[in-house]
């Protein structure tokens, strides 16, 4: 069965296409579909398709130029335009690219399934001319670890072995699935660059050729490589591929971390699939663990104590970028190992129907089912404690508490190898605590860095640790915002001080009595006053004491004494000492100067 990309910008037209043309009648598969041309590159290079149907015109790169970028990529590919433009330069366009045909809308179904088969035909002449063409080997082998169909799958490996003349049938084989992840902890997390594994295949390629005896690498989605490889008995041991994995960073460049899921050895090409959903398995332990590390099938469920022991040191290495090999060999992997990779795959298939659930529930019900639900998954592993153990360590502006509260609670998780839909669920319910109780501050000026749609940010990362940096992040940025406007707040109580400084001058006015007015203790007024002034309540009240004193010994019909209650001096003698003390002089002294 070929397969076939659907390419259109028109939701309507995709969707008419997908569901009302006869593709399994016409023996074609959909492998996938996208809403313009640069999309729809992206899906030819992870789903290898046969043949591609797209529209012409399209917002971000029309179908003319994704045609002649497809052909750069895959020359084997076919492509058929359709349009409801009937124009000759578009029909002279496609036919320069190599167009397999051209359908104008609405699509006549006669005509369509005429021009798929005569496409077919021309793919099985090609397939046979080049038997030995190193795509047509990815191709198959991505069909063979994709197919459920036990036949069909037996028919794609009997070609694959056909062709595949590199392997040798009798000779044990093994997989290796990468993936590249941005580092969870250092100054800023991006999500990885989608052509991380596009630009790493080539080196990877070239690494293997020569050391391996025979290998393939297929890129099976983004961020990711399927590597399928046979060797000597030390080429399956994952001290090996750990060699492989820190050479390949060191000649690639890449600022990411690259996981492998390392196979046991198998023999029989029958079971490329099993190799390749067990390579898939390994690789997902990285969850439990942190990315940048080779994971072999006895590791499976073992991280155990040792990681919830590992707590700070393991952030510590994380964030140095320190990665390495996660036990040695494949050995374990009998019983034990089988369990523990069935236990994998109902915990997966488990926390896609959950994170699939929460999500929709939050859609389909304004929030408020997702929130329950968040809510639930937080009591699950105690997030709701934490929470509060966080809340008044923000509050009291303590960064390394609530650092520390973290890390106890994240290495708790991993230790107890809590499940991705509980893990995410409890992380939303403790994001959705400290949102509910620091609402004022999501009015704020970080606000922008406080709202985040955390389902859908969290669902696409990738491990524990990187939950963690999300969460840490997040508190960061909580206890940045409140220290803010704890400043914008004394910077506001200080100037109310001042204002009642300036108007009661003139009375016998004390700390005690200014305190009261902004409802704070006196010590607590005093400091406040003083960071935001730089000069204490007293320096402040009597320098603006001074200052109107200075300007009434302007009128000579006003006495000293006067002067000096008006300005809020019951004795005159202590009111021309410190008069003298800082103006220079004394009153009558003052008076003679400026007069």
């Amino acid at each position: 069965m070929y397969s076939v990309l659907l390419v259109d910008d028109e939701l309507i037209e995709l969707e008419t296409m997908e569901r009302y043309v006869p593709w399994e009648q016409a023996g074609i598969r959909i492998a996938g579909t996208a809403r313009n041309g640069k999309e729809a590159l992206g899906k030819l290079k992870e789903l290898k398709p046969d043949i591609v149907v797209t529209d012409v015109r399209m917002p971000i790169m029309d179908g003319l130029e994704f045609g002649r970028r497809a052909k750069q990529i895959d020359k084997s590919v076919k492509i058929i335009y359709l349009s409801g433009h009937n124009e000759f330069q578009y029909i002279k366009s496609a036919l320069q690219i190599e167009a397999a045909g051209y359908v104008l809308k609405p699509i006549d179904m006669e005509e369509l399934m005429a021009l798929l088969d005569k496409v077919k035909r021309k793919c099985e002449e090609e397939q046979i001319a080049s038997a030995d063409g190193g795509w047509l080997l990815e191709k198959l082998l991505l069909r063979i670890v994709r197919e459920p169909d036990p036949a069909r799958r037996a028919e794609w490996i009997r070609q694959w072995e056909n062709r595949a003349g590199g392997f040798s049938g009798i000779r044990p084989f093994g997989a290796a699935y990468w993936t590249f992840e941005a580092p969870a902890f250092g100054d800023v997390m991006e999500a990885a660059d989608g052509d991380m594994a596009a630009r790493a295949a080539e080196s990877i390629r070239s690494l293997l050729t020569r050391s391996l005896d025979a290998s393939i690498v297929l890129e099976t989605g983004a961020n990711t490589l399927f590597v399928l490889f046979q060797g000597n008995e030390q080429q399956f041991d994952a001290a090996y591929w750990e060699l492989l994995r820190s050479e390949q960073l060191r000649t690639s460049g890449l600022a990411a971390d690259a996981t492998i899921g390392l196979t046991r050895p198998y023999r029989g090409f029958a079971l490329l699939k099993e190799a390749f959903e067990e390579s898939r398995r390994c690789n997902e332990e990285k969850w439990f663990r942190q990315a940048g590390a080779v994971i072999a099938p006895g590791m499976l469920g073992s991280a155990g104590a040792g990681a919830s022991a590992g707590g700070d040191g393991a952030r510590a290495s994380t964030a140095a970028g320190a990665v390495g090999v996660i036990g040695a060999g494949a050995a374990g992997t009998g019983a034990a190992g089988t369990g523990a990779s069935a236990a994998n795959a109902g915990a997966r298939a488990s926390t896609a129907a959950g994170v699939a659930g929460a999500a929709g529930a939050g859609v389909g019900a304004g929030g408020a089912a997702g929130e329950g639900a968040a809510i639930a998954g937080a009591a699950d592993i105690g997030a709701e404690q934490v929470a509060l153990q966080l809340i008044s360590a923000i509050q009291a502006h303590d960064e390394d508490q609530a650092e520390h509260l973290l890390a106890d609670w994240f290495s708790g998780i991993r230790g107890k190898r809590i499940e991705r839909r509980t893990a995410l669920r409890g992380v939303i319910g403790l994001l959705t605590s400290l949102e509910q109780h620091f609402a004022s501050l999501l009015a704020g000026p970080s606000s922008s860095h406080l709202l985040a749609d955390h389902w859908r940010e969290l669902s696409s990362l990738p491990t524990i640790a990187h939950y963690h940096a999300y969460a840490l992040r997040f508190c960061k940025e909580l206890l940045k915002a409140s220290g803010e406007r704890e400043q914008d707040r004394n910077q506001s109580v200080a100037s109310q001080i001042a204002r009642l400084l300036d108007e009661r001058y003139h009375l016998p006015v004390t700390v005690e009595d200014i305190a009261k007015e902004v409802y704070l203790s006196p010590n607590y007024a005093r400091t406040i006053f003083k960071e935001k002034t730089g000069e204490t309540i007293l320096d402040y009240l009597t320098r603006i004491r001074m200052n109107h004193a200075a300007g009434l010994l302007k009128d000579r019909g006003l006495k000293v004494r006067e002067i000096a209650h008006r300005v809020g001096y019951e004795n005159v003698s202590y009111f021309c000492s410190v008069f003298q003390k800082h103006k220079g002089s004394t009153p009558n002294e003052f008076r003679k100067l400026h007069l």
